[in-house]
């Protein structure tokens, strides 16, 4: 495992990766990544820790009834289709807006933490261990375009071209460290163009929807090789925003990423663009922070106290976020005040969807549930 940069103090860099993982993931895994040390030096080399044929990079994805009860981190709609990516590989995708589920055929069974489809039929799946999969089929089935491995060769081939000393140092930092950087969030313009980002600022992009992947941690400045969490498309450009508080912004026609000023330095786990254009910014200690300027001026709200807010959705009636404690927050003014809509029994989220129907799909770490029907009858 990875020894990660002395940036801030490690008591608050593992706090930061325990809330993340022990939501988003097993406690196993979340309990792996919280214990970290300070960087190590790493000798020239570039000989990385290879995955046995027993890995589960390389290990179908075990069919279960209880798939719908397991942990489950990220959904989207393909068209109609309900999909939805958690641990072990496991895909899900509903017809009937969350009422039954089927277990799509996976290639690996590593923790999969986003997915994104770019129409009804082509979609993405990512997650640990540099995993990226497709799918052409509305999320029934799926192919793997890269992992770790190939992920690793691809940023030390691109660094070595660059003739960047400093590229190349961080590439062999990657490939000594081995294959197991989870990547985190996705986006697809069309069908043949994306971006996936993930642990330690790791970013690649695509223009041939996923056949060739490439590098472009050269094109995002950040130094201190912060996680990235969150991609949104604005009219204003591509963000991205992840660890304490790491905000980048790539305006149309650009080829590279600004940073954007902020007036906060907590984890950002998710970006909204709110009814009026806002973007809004919120995840670590319940933060939320709004911007109707594209960044020159933050407002601060707190929907749910310091309850960090995990998932996010814009519906019919305005802004919903959720926080770890299974709250649901609704704001029908984008995003300046919010009020809590829950009813029943708490279901922590970290990913929702609205369905169709109006219906709530939620999905966290005790699995999938369609929450209500329409939001008035929440309250």
């Amino acid at each position: 495992m990875r020894a990660m940069p002395f940036i801030v103090s490690t008591a608050l860099r593992n706090e930061i990766m325990r809330k993340v993982f022990t939501l988003r993931c097993s406690f196993a895994i979340a309990l792996a990544l919280a214990i970290l040390a300070p960087k190590l030096a790493m000798s020239a080399g570039i000989d990385s820790p290879a995955p046995g044929a027993g890995d589960p990079i390389y290990q179908p994805a075990t069919a279960s009834a209880l798939a719908p009860r397991s942990v489950l981190i990220g959904v989207t709609r393909a068209g109609p289709r309900i999909v939805a990516v958690g641990e072990r590989g496991q895909i899900l995708t509903s017809d009937n807006q969350g009422r039954s589920w089927q277990q799509a055929q996976v290639p690996v069974r590593v923790t999969l933490t986003a997915v994104h489809f770019a129409n009804a039929s082509t979609g993405w799946a990512v997650g640990h261990s540099g995993v990226i999969l497709q799918s052409q089929d509305g999320g029934l089935s799926w192919r793997k375009q890269l992992d770790g491995v190939q992920a690793n060769r691809l940023v030390f081939e691109a660094a070595q071209a660059s003739g960047s000393a400093a590229q190349i140092a961080r590439a062999q930092r990657l490939v000594q460290d081995g294959p197991d950087k989870p990547l985190f969030a996705l986006y697809f313009s069309d069908a043949m163009h994306g971006m996936v980002v993930g642990a330690y600022g790791l970013a690649f992009e695509t223009t041939d929807g996923g056949q060739h992947w490439q590098p472009v941690l050269d094109q995002i400045p950040n130094p201190d090789e912060r996680h990235l969490y969150a991609i949104h498309k604005t009219p204003e450009g591509l963000y991205l925003a992840g660890e304490q508080g790491v905000l980048l912004r790539r305006q149309p026609q650009q080829q590279r990423f600004d940073v954007v000023a902020t007036a906060f330095q907590s984890t950002v786990f998710d970006l909204l663009t709110a009814p009026d254009g806002a973007l809004l910014a919120f995840g670590l200690g319940g933060k939320l922070y709004r911007t109707a300027d594209q960044g020159r001026h933050w407002e601060r709200v707190e929907p749910a106290g310091r309850t960090s807010l995990t998932a996010g959705v814009v519906v019919a009636e305005g802004v919903l976020v959720a926080n770890e404690a299974g709250q649901l927050l609704l704001s029908t003014d984008s995003g300046r005040s919010f009020r809590n809509v829950s009813a029943g029994q708490a279901f922590p989220a970290s990913g929702l969807v609205a369905a169709e129907t109006g219906q709530l799909i939620v999905v966290g770490p005790l699995g999938v549930q369609a929450v209500a029907t329409t939001l008035k009858k929440i309250d």
